[in-house]
């Protein structure tokens, strides 16, 4: 038992481990599926917002192209600013010549010095400041000619990193050129501390932007992201958890395996033999469902015939009992004698529709040959009332031959009412008073009071539970002439009790 409930607890504990690694895994990558598309729009966007900033720089250097090897005159420097006032980002516009800047458009013929080769044409260039403005980060777009003549404009690094504050996230975003790297906060430096890398590059300038998506990968941005998606998945487990824990629970359940076994085919009838003392042999039989379960071996069927009752698996039961009989009796009809009768045990549930109908059609023409007869035997668990769809059933019934028996006449419902409901062939004495009628006078004249009701009625008397001579001969001297019991034979499977129908019992047991 404690093995068994462990065993439940673990597979409920399992159970919710799993639906919720999967509904967090599935709900991580959803997420991760978003940041990858957030990161990649707004890459998009940053890229898109750089190209026009420096086609603006591009856009200068290309109006600067005819002051190449000019003089710093005042027309020059006119036309310079003038290009830095009208043209949006754009921070300065300078003039070089060999290694040497000479013109500028902040300090006009100040000179200084730079290194040409790191400015080839259309070449961008991240610098953390300049001679000019050496606190003030910028980027340098630069063109040459062959003559040495060089124009570098100026952006101002304000521009660049503000659209990459505007657009960052948990994922910071980093403009890099070269080997230099432009954070959000307008730092320039070679070693930025990337730790997850998204790049995208321009597809017009030599520059590419990269997205960390370290801090977007992490525990703490997956509960920014999805805390309400996480709180949805935490209870969807827990009530997933609790129907898991009914499903176990019902696993366990008769009924549960009572519909397994009905699948899986592990219901087979018997049939106990029924003696009649004019021959001393097997005149009828009653059949009697046994569950063969692999594990538990024989289930008794007082554990599962009431929750079948209840459920209305009855009716499944029913069907195989009759299927199951048919099929063997049929094969061995040359050895059936004749008036053999054979009892099949009902409930209110079986006249609730016709289903039985067609059963006990089907069975009497598989039959007819042997002319076995049918007795549906009504038991005494719950009551039949007496209701239109009743009579109909008991009616059709009637009309295809089928006889009626009151199974454990004198308990539970069946009493004097069904003999007047079903008008019966046959009354079925309960083993309680047969098993004690030697020694208990309260019994025998129970079971007396029965045999004159039955003969009023004009229906025969079959004794259940015989065990002993004793009792078969006190049950003789009262004028039963049929009788159940382990005295004679228990239940056997139906190949069985074909194989019993030749043997003479009472003059065996009566010589022992």
């Amino acid at each position: 038992m404690n093995d068994s409930l462990s065993r439940h607890r673990l597979w409920i504990f399992l159970f919710l481990i799993v639906v919720l690694s999967f509904g967090t895994g599935l709900c991580y990558w959803q997420m991760q599926k978003k940041v990858d598309n957030d990161i990649h729009a707004r890459l998009q966007q940053a890229i898109a917002s750089l190209d026009v900033t420096v086609s603006h720089a591009e856009q200068a250097a290309n109006m600067a192209e005819p002051f190449y090897g000019k003089s710093c005159n005042e027309n020059v420097l006119t036309e310079l600013r003038t290009l830095v006032a009208t043209i949006p980002d754009v921070r300065t516009v300078n003039l070089g010549k060999d290694n040497e800047i000479y013109c500028t458009s902040v300090y006009g013929g100040r000179k200084f010095q730079f290194d040409r080769r790191q400015y080839t044409h259309g070449a961008l260039r991240l610098l953390s400041g300049s001679e000019i403005t050496p606190l003030h980060p910028l980027m340098v777009y630069s063109e040459q000619d062959d003559r040495g003549n060089t124009i570098l404009v100026g952006v101002d690094g304000y521009y660049l990193y503000n659209i990459l504050n505007v657009l960052d996230g948990d994922a910071h975003l980093y403009l890099q050129v070269g080997d230099r790297v432009m954070t959000h906060k307008g730092e320039v430096t070679t070693t930025p501390g990337i730790r997850v890398p998204v790049r995208m590059e321009s597809e017009q300038f030599h520059y590419s932007v990269i997205a960390d998506r370290h801090y977007a990968s992490g525990p703490g941005a997956f509960i920014r992201y999805e805390q309400h998606t996480l709180i949805a998945i935490i209870l969807a487990s827990l009530l997933l958890t609790f129907l898991f824990r009914n499903y176990l629970r019902y696993r366990n359940t008769i009924e549960y395996q009572l519909r397994q076994a009905i699948e899986l085919k592990q219901l087979k009838p018997y049939i106990q033999p029924i003696i009649g003392s004019d021959t001393g042999q097997i005149v009828g039989g009653e059949v009697l469902v046994r569950w063969e379960h692999p594990k538990q071996g024989f289930i008794a069927p007082d554990k599962f015939i009431s929750v079948a009752e209840q459920t209305g698996l009855i009716k499944e039961v029913t069907a195989i009992c009759f299927a199951e009989v048919s099929r063997q009796l049929r094969r061995q009809q040359s050895v059936i004698p004749a008036g053999l009768f054979i009892c099949f045990n009902t409930s209110s549930v079986n006249f609730q529709d016709d289903e039985i109908v067609t059963l006990c059609q089907t069975f009497t023409q598989q039959m007819k040959a042997a002319k076995v007869r049918l007795v549906l035997e009504i038991t005494e668990r719950e009551s039949i009332a007496n209701t239109l769809q009743t009579s109909a059933v008991t009616d059709q019934l009637r009309r295809i031959g089928v006889q009626f028996s009151l199974d454990d006449f004198g308990t539970g419902y069946a009493n004097y009412s069904y003999i007047q409901q079903f008008n019966p062939e046959i009354i079925k004495i309960d083993k309680v008073f047969t098993f004690n009628i030697v020694t208990n006078n309260a019994s025998a004249l129970v079971v007396m009071n029965m045999v004159n009701l039955a003969k009023k009625f004009h229906c025969q008397i079959i004794a259940e539970g015989v065990e002993d001579k004793e009792q078969l001969e006190m049950l003789k001297n009262m004028g039963i002439t049929l009788y159940q019991g382990y005295y004679f034979s228990k239940p056997v499977p139906v190949d069985e009790f074909i194989e019993m129908l030749p043997r003479t019992f009472l003059q065996r047991r009566e010589g022992e």
